[in-house]
């Protein structure tokens, strides 16, 4: 048993490159958000370290007006911890235009025991949350929704090289699709998460990277 336990705990290393390079030198990614030019919001990811764990929230605020009146508003709050390159445990609270969710994930024995409003129940150990700020999220077949708690199939591709303008400088990125979502996704040659576009509700929202470095 003993063997068994150590011969998982190495696939689970192997399987999962060190979050660590990810993160950008600030210690923080921040995104504008804009709706159709105007900016809407923000969605900002900020890293603590605690030994060899990685402690990662993200916040997001999204609010849209028409004719000065709020008409959509959304708030995510979520806390990830990571060990030993894997998720160990996840805390989110959501106000989604009103409707309130939360998600709890603990990682025991059997794998990710998620309580969620979508789901209830236990996950595999490598699965990922739909953070996005760790690249290897796009060779997944499968994401844990830190909104509902839902396991999630997904299908994503790569569409190729592409170079974008980040505060003013010239970067060569990937770009990524994101069948079910609707989602792209873009990274740097490091690996680090620097542009999203995707689709609410029938209007495409755009994120802007604001501290690129």
């Amino acid at each position: 048993m003993r063997l068994l336990a150590a011969a998982l705990s190495a696939l689970i290393l192997m399987a999962t490159p060190a979050q660590a390079s990810f993160i950008p030198p600030s210690g923080e990614i921040f995104f504008k958000a804009f709706r159709d030019g105007d900016e809407i919001g923000f969605h900002k990811v900020t890293f603590a370290r605690e030994g060899d764990r990685i402690i990662a929230r993200t916040q997001i605020e999204l609010s849209i007006y028409l004719a000065f009146v709020r008409v959509f508003h959304y708030t995510h709050d979520s806390t990830e911890v990571w060990e030993d390159g894997a998720l160990a445990s996840l805390e989110s609270r959501t106000d989604d235009d009103g409707t309130d969710e939360a998600v709890r994930v603990m990682r025991n024995g059997t794998g990710l025991e998620i309580e969620g409003p979508a789901y209830q129940g236990v996950g595999a150990f490598g699965l990922r949350p739909t953070s996005y700020w760790f690249k290897d999220f796009v060779s997944q077949r499968e994401v844990l929704n830190t909104q509902t708690g839902k396991i999630m199939p997904v299908t994503i591709r790569s569409e190729g090289a592409e170079t974008l303008m980040l505060n003013g400088t010239a970067v060569e990125t990937e770009r990524y699709f994101v069948e079910e979502l609707k989602l792209y996704l873009w990274y740097d040659a490091r690996g680090q998460w620097v542009r999203s576009s995707f689709d609410a509700r029938g209007t495409a929202i755009e994120y802007v990277i604001g501290n690129y470095n």
